[in-house]
């Protein structure tokens, strides 16, 4: 809860810039005075303008002195002056969506002439767009105003910019380049002296520094604000900044230096008109919060109170939940009744369930479960019976026999009933554990469903989208959970017979590794892949994937912030030896011998999982005839060993192990051409790269790249028939060498499969905008990317069917079901024969220099397109050409037409165009078949 309510103290810093928001009726006056000034001109249109930003002068919303008009001020002037003042006079009173729309028409009229406004501008727009959780769209233009101010040296909107940038990435979690940019804030500011952004800055930074865990240096901040504010007469800011203060001293362990800031900040608070009841109702948590922690409890319920009784006066819900929570604690070991009371208030808020739903529901499936045992259980009598039935007849004959058979009867029906109170505790317990986890993630989703419905006017956009982002993280949460459960159910029940894949086992885990490096990069969690260069053996893919990443990610889990994860996969005689070890919070000894069991929940500091995912990990274990174990000291880490049978044998459509990964150089492709045809695999991890070669080495000239400017230049070089790219490479990444590949008219027509472990929707989205054809998730599937290359290239062949058929009675058109730039590519192509044909220069070099290509890239190109090499294409283009001057003008001769196509022969022109046409050029022109 504390560190929730920091984010409340830092954005009332930025509030601070200005004075509290003026009333209504002043904004209706605006609005209306503007209205007018829309739709007047001259003299009229210059006094409404002189009024307007009249009152932008009362409400003290300009860095510098006011503007001013005369009627002589050019219209343009006018109307930025204007726009201007809007601007800052909404963002001051935290009118986003309105400061937008006037600040965008402020910059289309700034200039060179204006460069303060424009600086001021751009800062306000980026805070503007951070105020409406538009985090990208602040970053960029954050960056913008830093570089317009470093061009102009306005040192005052730099230092505005540096703090706006700093506060986006803290709002993002990025703590280490906020703090980089705060401070840079500070230094630019300190250059100008004493000013009113001067306290703000270092309250910022007081912030920061905390969520930095940096708790000296933000006190240092802290007091620097609060003297700053001082020193300008800013009451308002002086006890906002003390109770930055406090929070400060709070997180050091200075908790009397904590109470007594947040009691100065109060004090302030309290002398001055109007009385602002959020800040005091803040500072009076802080105040309860150091009282507790020094142990008055009484005093630390009563200043509470007072604080619930202020955020409820407001209708802050939210705070007043939290408080109530706060105030339990305070009074659990002094007066456990009120205590009681304040946390059932505090779960009456909080937790909205459809308490009588979920146990109807439940007391469905025990009664259906009950019904089906009795069933069971009157089959089994019923068998027992005829068991007993026929014993009896038995022993009219043989009574011997029938003691036997009767013996028999009874002991199998005492085992038969210990089995199905055995069944029935274990179906008992199942439902029990599924409903238990079933249970929370639908009580958030249902009670915050019902909040939503319930308060729907009244709920800020900030908590819908919370809101929304808790269900559909606990939806995630409860998704993952049946697929679990699915997925022990269908290793159990042996349903479906898994792939198995022969290769680098290594190149595989460390694909998977990869793909959870996403998960501990937030975290700041270091994770280490150590293996041996080489472990070949058959293997099953998803089981795999599924080990690694069940326990990467609970190792991520439990690991704190800065932690660190290693995962060796090494080779040990016929064994395969998996390990992953954390440093995180450890598992309690008592509990280790249970960690493979279905739904058991070990609980920890950083919470407890849903009890499925080692469960799953030790069944594929035992599928795959392995053994696990689990080495845990609490507050030290934990470590899962995994050994694995090592099988050798391969299957008859698997493909056998090559050479290892060649290193190619820059030219390699001069001087001759390659049997086969190229593609390039762009990819900075060389086993991966090796791996997807491999795939395709039977079918291509396979090439490598280890970054993404490297593979331009080949792509370039090469002109292959299809590109594999990783996205995430040093120097260049996958996106820019995709929309390198497509604004190349060398190699725009290039297929590129992408092969990355991002996988988040957004991020396929990116890559397919910036030109990729497929996008592949690692660790992906090799008949998935076989698949995906053979119907890549299957449309490129059936785009060249389509060419060859268009060009049967015209050989120089283009196909028109070709992309546009390749559409425009072969028009080229087709407008540059026909210029160099007249001058007999119409050969595969002059038109390649004329496209600014080499000889080697035309044909590449142009047979990718047409399936068809330039000579040919040229050589149709002229008989093309020939047979429709040959039919328009009769009155020329066959030598002035094979003149005029570039033939500098008559013979070799009449062979061509019979080979062509069946008939000699002489016989077409006469109309002879």
């Amino acid at each position: 809860m504390r560190h929730f309510r920091i984010f409340v103290l830092l954005w009332l810093s930025i509030l601070l810039l200005s004075p509290t928001a003026t009333r209504a009726d002043v904004i209706k006056r605006i609005d209306s005075l503007l209205n007018r000034y829309e739709h007047v001109q001259g003299p009229e249109r210059i006094a409404l303008a002189k009024r307007l930003l009249a009152i932008y002068k009362e409400a003290d919303v300009f860095f510098a002195d006011a503007p001013t008009l005369s009627n002589s001020t050019p219209r343009d002037t006018v109307d930025l002056l204007v726009w201007f003042g809007t601007d800052r006079y909404f963002t001051t009173k935290s009118y986003y969506d309105k400061a937008l729309q006037y600040n965008k028409r402020a910059l289309t009229l700034t200039s060179k002439r204006h460069p303060d406004l424009h600086a001021t501008l751009l800062c306000d727009h980026t805070y503007c767009l951070f105020k409406q959780s538009d985090y990208t769209g602040a970053t960029a233009m954050g960056q913008e105003a830093v570089k317009y101010c470093k061009q102009t040296n306005n040192l005052m909107q730099l230092s505005r910019a540096y703090l706006y940038l700093g506060i986006v990435n803290h709002s993002m979690r990025e703590v280490d380049t906020a703090t980089k940019l705060v401070e840079k804030a500070i230094k630019t500011n300190e250059k100008l002296g004493m000013n009113v952004q001067t306290h703000n800055a270092l309250g910022v930074a007081c912030e920061i520094f905390c969520s930095a865990k940096q708790v000296d240096k933000a006190i240092a901040y802290g007091q620097a604000a609060v003297e700053a504010a001082r020193a300008i007469g800013y009451q308002p800011g002086v006890a906002n900044h003390l109770t930055q203060l406090s929070y400060a001293y709070n997180r050091k362990g200075d908790f009397q230096g904590g109470l007594e800031a947040a009691e100065q900040a109060i004090a302030i608070v309290e002398s001055i008109e109007p009385l602002d009841r959020n800040q005091l109702a803040l500072s009076l948590e802080f105040k309860s919060w150091n009282l507790l922690d020094l142990g008055r409890r009484r005093e630390a319920a009563d200043v509470m109170r007072r604080a619930i009784q202020l955020e409820k006066a407001v209708g802050n819900t939210s705070a007043v939940r939290y408080d109530y929570r706060t105030l339990c604690e305070a009074l659990e070991t002094i007066a456990p009744d009120e205590a009681l009371e304040a946390m059932k208030t505090y779960a009456h808020m909080s937790d909205s369930i459809h308490t009588a739903q979920l146990n109807e529901a439940v007391g469905k499936a025990n009664a259906q479960l009950r019904n089906d045992e009795l069933e069971e259980e009157n089959v089994r009598s019923h068998r027992s019976n005829r068991i007993i039935l026929y014993t009896l007849i038995v022993v009219v004959l043989l009574f011997a026999i029938a003691i036997s058979s009767l013996w028999f009867a009874i002991r199998q029906k005492s085992n038969s009933n210990k089995m199905l109170r055995r069944l029935t505790q274990v179906r008992e317990e199942f439902f029990t554990n599924v409903t238990h986890e079933l249970r929370t993630p639908l009580t958030v989703i249902l009670g915050m469903s019902q909040e939503l419905q319930k308060n729907a006017q009244s709920i800020k956009e900030d908590d819908i989208r919370q809101t929304g982002q808790m269900i559909e993280r606990n939806g995630s949460q409860l998704l993952t959970l049946v697929n679990q459960l699915l997925d022990i159910s269908k290793i159990k029940s042996a349903i479906g017979r898994q792939v198995w894949s022969y290769g680098n086992v290594a190149t595989y885990v460390e694909m998977v590794v990869e793909t959870c490096r996403e998960l501990a990069t937030p975290k700041g969690i270091q994770v280490d892949f150590n293996s041996d260069p080489v472990i070949s053996m058959a293997y099953v893919p998803d089981y795999l994937q599924k080990v690694v990443s069940n326990l990467v990610s609970n190792s991520v889990k439990f690991t704190p912030e800065g932690g660190s994860i290693r995962i060796d996969l090494h080779q040990q005689a016929d064994r395969l030896l998996l390990s992953v070890a954390d440093t995180g919070c450890g598992i309690p000894e008592s509990h280790l011998a249970h960690v493979f069991e279905p739904f058991y929940q070990c609980h920890t500091p950083q919470g407890a999982g849903t009890g499925v995912g080692l469960a799953l990990v030790k069944q594929i274990v035992d599928t795959l005839r392995g053994t696990i174990q689990v080495e845990s000291r609490e507050n030290e880490g934990t470590t899962f060993r995994i050994s694995l049978p090592i099988r050798k044998e391969k299957r008859a459509n698997e493909t056998s192990k090559m050479g290892p990964l060649p290193v190619l150089p820059a030219d390699e492709e001069k001087g001759t051409e390659p049997e086969q045809k190229p593609l390039l695999i762009v990819e900075d991890n060389p086993d991966v790269a090796y791996y997807i070669g491999r795939l395709l080495s039977n079918r291509y000239d396979v090439h490598y790249a280890s970054d993404g400017q490297q593979g331009i230049e080949l792509a370039r070089t090469l002109v292959p028939d299809l590109i594999v790219t990783d996205l995430m490479m040093p120097h260049t990444d996958g996106l820019t060498l995709c929309r390198a590949i497509r604004n190349d008219e060398v190699t725009s027509h290039i297929p590129i499969i992408v092969v990355t472990a991002k996988a988040t929707e957004a991020d396929r989205l990116k890559g397919l905008e910036a030109g990729a054809d497929a996008y592949l998730f690692k660790p992906f599937n090799a008949d998935e990317l076989n698949l995906c290359v053979d119907k890549l290239l299957e449309q490129r062949r059936i785009l060249r069917a389509k060419w060859e058929k268009s060009s049967e009675q015209a050989p120089a058109v283009p196909a028109t079901s070709f992309s546009t730039a390749s559409e425009e590519f072969v028009g080229r192509v087709r407008q540059i024969v026909l210029e160099l044909m007249p001058r007999n220069q119409a050969d595969v070099e002059n038109v390649a220099s004329a496209l600014c290509m080499t000889s080697s890239q035309l044909r590449r190109k142009l047979t990718a397109i047409t399936d068809t090499t330039p000579k040919q294409y040229i050589l149709a283009i002229q008989l093309a050409t020939a047979r429709d001057m040959l039919q328009q003008h009769p009155e020329r001769t066959i030598t002035d037409v094979a003149e005029r196509c570039g033939f500098y022969d008559a013979a070799h022109f009449t062979r061509a165009f019979r080979n062509a046409f069946g008939t000699t050029p002489g016989q077409f022109q006469r109309g002879e078949t």
